[in-house]
């Protein structure tokens, strides 16, 4: 379901340059694959959906 949505959005807006899943609780602060998806956008100068 969540694929999809990405899918139909980036055929619309972009394109997915690359993905992370994130498996861990967000009740955990260690959350690696959150990090390194927002290292990413950070070193590919793209914006993330976390950013304030």
């Amino acid at each position: 379901m969540f694929e999809q949505a990405v899918e139909q959005f980036t055929y619309l807006k972009g394109e997915v340059l690359t993905t992370f899943t994130d498996i861990e609780s967000s009740k955990k602060n260690e959350r690696p694959q959150l990090q390194a998806a927002i290292t990413y956008c950070k070193v590919q100068g793209q914006p993330y959906p976390l950013q304030s």
